[in-house]
């Protein structure tokens, strides 16, 4: 494994239980970096792999994530959005119509109804980097916020 051993013993498996209602630990999670910005992506991916045996594949320059995700099929997604536009919005839309699964989502800058935007399109965590801790909103739900 390249990154060297995961620290701290941290694991990330998959425990999907068999009919016995027993999971198999063997297989690794797989996560897909989706980000735009190749040095960030990058630090992120080695960072990843030196807290985690996780498989760590990336969108490839000039790829879709719709495309990446139904090549690589991963557990999980994680999207930096520097600059968040409605066409990301679209793709994490479809990826969650098409193929649900986990979605963490890194942005830039707080803006509430993006955040609810991006909850409504099925992102399962929304991260403001760097935001003040009093600045933090906490949402979670599989859809748009009671209006």
């Amino acid at each position: 494994m390249r990154g060297g051993p995961p620290a701290a013993g941290i694991t990330f498996a998959r425990s999907a239980p068999d009919s016995r209602g027993t999971a198999d630990l063997s297989g690794h999670l797989k996560v897909l970096l989706a980000d735009s910005d190749t040095g960030r992506a990058i630090a992120i991916e080695q960072r990843l792999r030196e807290i985690t045996d996780a498989v760590i594949v990336r969108v490839p320059a000039g790829g879709t994530l719709l495309d990446a995700v139904s090549a690589e099929a991963p557990d999980v997604i994680i999207v930096d959005m520097a600059r968040p536009d409605r066409d990301g919005l679209d793709d994490l839309r479809r990826v969650s119509i098409d193929n649900p699964r986990p979605i963490i989502m890194f942005v830039d800058r707080d803006d509430r109804g993006f955040m609810e935007d991006a909850i409504a399109a099925g992102v399962s965590s929304y991260n403001v980097v760097n935001a003040a801790f009093p600045d933090v909103n906490c949402r979670s739900g599989s859809g748009p916020p009671a209006r």
